[in-house]
């Protein structure tokens, strides 16, 4: 939930134009943390989005279906 949480603001601001600098630098001051320390630096807001995009790419990916040969057989004795 945390993740999902800065990545939401990490998008956002950057919709609005802003550098990994000045979202480093927002979120610090909203005080929002990461999960493995205590402040974002420009180069983990980047890896950060960069990873998320990643995630929800692979979890959102829709696989077709495909059927392959397929055989079916009865065994006199096996009702017996």
């Amino acid at each position: 939930k945390k993740q999902k949480k800065n990545y939401q603001v990490v998008k956002t601001l950057r919709k609005e134009g802003l550098t990994y600098k000045q979202i480093s630098d927002k979120m610090n001051e909203m005080g929002l943390s990461p999960i493995r320390t205590n402040k974002f630096t420009p180069s983990l807001v980047h890896s950060f989005e960069k990873k998320m995009e990643k995630r929800k790419n692979r979890l959102t990916r829709v696989f077709q279906p495909t059927l392959g040969e397929m055989k079916l057989v009865f065994e006199n004795d096996y009702f017996d």
